[in-house]
């Protein structure tokens, strides 16, 4: 986009605007200063941070507004924003497992999938598809969540994605630190 690439960690909240050659600080919110989680589509994003709870922009990332300081301290990882409905959310919360908002984030529920979130991905040609990551292993729901599946996952894996054509799913481990 226009303003560029956002990556968000324990530094806080960083921007490029020259594809990722170089990174500035940014601040999102008062003294933001730690990002656990991210998630956008379009102009529309969303951070979660440990110490506020969960912020929204709806110009790329230029402004910052606090949406919900109940939730988003335990969001971890990617956060999912559906490309037809942009108020539909899904977060990994490594408290209560994956939760899913219907309106931009203001209210949550449960969604299940495994215990500890840390990690979610759908398949992009069918969001219904749903992978996650969690403290106590691996879930797969093929009905957006009404039912999950054990998911086997080799040792130490902590992210997952789908490919940009959905045929396949990529998990990084983590080996020591």
């Amino acid at each position: 986009t226009s303003t560029g690439y956002l990556v968000g960690g324990h530094p806080g909240l960083m921007r490029s605007t020259d594809d990722g050659l170089t990174f500035s600080k940014v601040m999102p919110f008062r003294n933001v200063t730690d990002i656990h989680s991210m998630g956008a589509h379009g102009k529309i994003a969303f951070l979660g941070s440990p110490q506020i709870g969960l912020l929204a922009s709806s110009d790329g990332g230029v402004s910052w507004k606090l949406r919900n300081s109940q939730v988003g301290q335990g969001f971890m990882g990617s956060m999912l924003v559906d490309p037809r409905n942009p108020k539909r959310l899904i977060a990994p919360d490594m408290t209560t497992g994956l939760v899913v908002s219907e309106d931009s984030g203001l209210t949550w529920q449960s969604l299940g999938g495994p215990s500890g979130a840390m990690s979610v991905a759908w398949n992009p040609k069918k969001t219904d598809e749903i992978a996650a990551i969690g403290m106590s292993g691996g879930g797969m729901s093929k009905d957006g969540g009404k039912i999950w599946s054990n998911l086997a996952l080799p040792q130490g894996a902590s992210a997952i994605a789908y490919s940009t054509d959905g045929s396949e799913l990529y998990v990084a481990v983590l080996l020591g630190d």
